[in-house]
């Protein structure tokens, strides 16, 4: 006949002990990978200009103030229609992104933050969702401007 009193006064005690281990641990390591997750996302990028790969931002920036209509004013401002024209400003740096002008690895989060901070009064919000709309405005009345002004068409 097994001794169960051994199991409930020596056993027991023990696997409730390395249970609270295992339970400890676990939540230690999923805390842990939270916190690097949340470092990772996190933009390596101070400011706009870090953001650029050839460090020649300015005309890009100033090619928004020269468009007809323009979207920002000397003092970085957004002047733009919100509804229309922050559309054009994420599809710009998207394109830009896609020139090769921008760092390949910010995000639309990283562009949101950043682009927010160097524009007074443009208000993406923090998920970027803006960066994954589509900007008829951009396409037929801001691209050809934009490129041409940045001479990259």
């Amino acid at each position: 006949m097994p001794n169960y009193k051994v199991y409930f006064d020596i056993v027991q005690p023990l696997h409730n002990f390395f249970d609270g281990c295992t339970f400890y641990l676990e939540g230690t390591i999923n805390e842990t990978k939270k916190q690097e997750k949340d470092k990772n996302s996190e933009s390596k990028f101070r400011d706009i200009n870090e953001a650029f790969i050839e460090g020649d931002s300015q005309k890009y920036i100033d090619a928004l103030r020269n468009t007809i209509p323009p979207l920002i004013d000397s003092g970085l401002n957004f002047i733009g229609r919100p509804n229309k024209h922050k559309g054009v400003i994420c599809s710009w740096f998207r394109q830009l992104q896609s020139e090769g002008k921008i760092n390949q690895s910010i995000n639309r989060k990283q562009f949101a933050a950043i682009l927010n901070e160097a524009f007074s009064g443009l208000n993406l919000g923090t998920d970027g969702k803006t960066f994954d709309n589509y900007s008829k405005e951009f396409d037929s009345n801001f691209k050809q401007q934009l490129l041409e002004l940045t001479y990259l068409r």
